[in-house]
């Protein structure tokens, strides 16, 4: 009989733990933004922590026309974002502590 080297099991266990985090889903919101055709409402995943602020949309294939993710940093904060292995095309909008549009990144 063939024991698993302490080494091998490790690298297993990581391996599942690490799939385990990254299947982890995130929470979601709905969002409305007032337009002078009416309000329309996305369906949110909320990216609240830096882990999932990081990684944000990397490797999605495909993305619904009403859905985007939300990231809140809890502060007004002039940001950008990398796209890091984004395959998918995505507009940004850039909203103020007040629940104001100041800009929108089209294809970004």
């Amino acid at each position: 009989m063939r024991h698993a080297s302490p080494m091998r099991t490790l690298l297993i266990a990581f391996l599942f733990a690490l799939g385990a985090a990254q299947a982890a889903p995130l929470p979601h919101s709905t969002v409305a933004i007032d337009t002078p055709k009416g309000p329309v409402q996305f369906k949110v995943e909320m990216a609240n922590d830096h882990a999932a602020q990081e990684r944000g949309l990397m490797y999605r294939k495909s993305l619904a026309p009403d859905a985007g993710m939300l990231f809140d940093f809890h502060t007004t904060v002039m940001t950008s974002f990398w796209m890091k292995n984004t395959l998918i095309p995505l507009d940004i909008i850039f909203i103020r502590s007040d629940g104001v549009i100041s800009s929108i990144a089209g294809n970004a």
